[in-house]
């Protein structure tokens, strides 16, 4: 008895459409995807550096954008005392020198890590109703502390494109 039930449930759904309204599906946009093998470091503190590669994207109809930074990061720095500790990285995302929502991610990390150890973050963001044209997208960072380092950075926008 379960299993017929269960069988016309499959048929209900599958086949008749039944409750397919109720969900709205936005159309796939251009996925665009840059990424940067090179090293780069942070040698001031508390300032927002650009990394390398920003991303442009032309859009022919207005929609919603999403930005995925991923790159490794080895926060190499000790304390005067010779202690490692924890330290804060900030990562935000931009288009077209507008910060991106949420504004930024406080990645915090162990600052006990090798001397060429790395450990892989993202931050995902978001900028909703993006107007049609060509937009820049960068990716932002900053530390309270010297000497933290990144590398193997993709930096992927894709846009959703209302029905």
């Amino acid at each position: 008895m379960k299993s017929a039930i269960f069988l016309l449930f499959v048929f209900l759904v599958c086949f008749t459409g039944c409750g397919s309204n109720q969900v709205k599906q936005k159309n796939a946009g251009q996925i665009i995807s840059n990424s940067w093998e090179g090293e780069d470091v942070l040698d001031e503190k508390d300032v927002w550096k650009t990394l390398r590669p920003p991303v442009i994207i032309t859009k022919a109809d207005s929609g919603d954008v999403v930005a995925l930074f991923v790159g490794e990061f080895s926060p190499k720095w000790r304390s005067d005392n010779g202690q490692y500790h924890f330290t804060t990285i900030e990562i935000r995302i931009k288009v077209n020198d507008v910060i991106a929502s949420p504004s930024k991610s406080m990645i915090i990390t162990w600052m006990g890590l090798g001397e060429n150890d790395f450990e892989t973050r993202s931050f995902l963001a978001s900028v909703r109703n993006l107007l049609p044209g060509t937009h820049t997208v960068t990716a932002e960072w900053r530390s309270k502390d010297r000497g933290v380092r990144v590398r193997n950075r993709t930096l992927t926008v894709w846009e959703t494109v209302s029905p």
